[in-house]
């Protein structure tokens, strides 16, 4: 087995951004973004990556890293010849690697049909359904609900502020905890790029918000995913939703736009349903001890 283990090259974020790319072609990566996430993370937290080799060309990768101090980060990525010849040897250094930095449980999310499935179930991982994930499809050109204006959050602090008031009614709806100032800096406005020209309010002729959106973008910026929609009750079901999300992708140039649905909320289906969207892919979460 020729390997080679990273460095923080050049080379590496090509190599890196082309593995990823194939295996997850609709969520391409560029070595640019790879390059830009590497520099944005601190210097002091364990992370690693071995690459193998054939013909002096990466074919493979293992890539870990801490989620939490005990629960680490796995990404394996290999085609299927090169899985089942050097999947276990890679497997055992990420392991002597993760449990020297204190890990004790292994998390990797891949699609429902990924090849790589049976592989994991072989090698002791525990499989579940964790998310499905729906792409919103517009027929029709959206007519923007008569009485509403749409605008963008962009860097205004106010908009932003009012966007995470919005954010938190709604989360107050399904029993979800409010961000806080630091926590929407962290995980609305710091999650994926920061393209706070993706985050959107529907305002009434008197300003009050009746609806708000959130798009996020990661490297290659024409396919977003809504983390979080929201219309106020007396709005609802005046098609404000599907008309954020056509006004959001059409301003931006999006191609695609997805969400995932957490297996635990299925009931909000129908929904997204509503809201323009459709069934495309089943996520599942394998989890493993370290240490097996």
């Amino acid at each position: 087995m020729i390997w080679r283990d990273w460095t923080g090259s050049s080379h590496d974020f090509q190599a890196l951004a082309r593995l990823t790319t194939y295996q997850y072609p609709d969520a391409p990566l560029t070595p640019e973004g790879v390059e830009r996430d590497w520099q944005l993370r601190s210097s002091d937290e364990p992370f690693m990556v071995r690459f193998i080799l054939e013909d002096d060309q990466e074919i493979a990768l293992v890539e870990t890293y801490p989620l939490t101090p005990t629960s680490f980060l796995l990404e394996l990525i290999a085609p299927e010849h090169a899985l089942s010849t050097y999947g276990a040897q890679l497997l055992e250094h990420a392991g002597t690697w993760a449990q020297a930095h204190g890990a004790a449980q292994w998390t990797l999310t891949l699609r429902s049909n990924d090849e790589r499935v049976p592989w994991l179930r072989q090698q002791g991982f525990d499989v579940q359904p964790v998310s499905t994930e729906w792409h919103f499809q517009q027929s029709a050109p959206a007519a923007l609900p008569k009485g509403l204006t749409f605008e963008r959050v962009g860097e205004d602090p106010e908009r932003q502020d009012r966007l995470r008031t919005a954010l938190n009614q709604g989360r107050q709806e399904l029993a979800l905890p409010g961000f806080s100032p630091e926590t929407f800096e962290q995980d609305v406005l710091n999650f994926g790029l920061y393209r706070p020209d993706l985050f959107w309010l529907a305002l009434t002729a008197e300003g009050d918000v009746a609806g708000c959106l959130c798009l996020h973008v990661w490297d290659v910026g024409q396919h977003g995913e809504c983390s979080w929609i929201s219309v106020s009750p007396m709005w609802r079901r005046q098609g404000v939703a599907t008309a954020l999300l056509a006004q959001a992708s059409q301003a931006a140039n999006l191609t695609q736009i997805t969400v995932n649905l957490p297996a635990n909320r299925q009931e909000l289906s129908s929904l997204l349903r509503c809201a323009g969207f459709h069934r495309a892919t089943e996520w599942v979460q394998a989890e493993r001890q370290v240490d097996m």
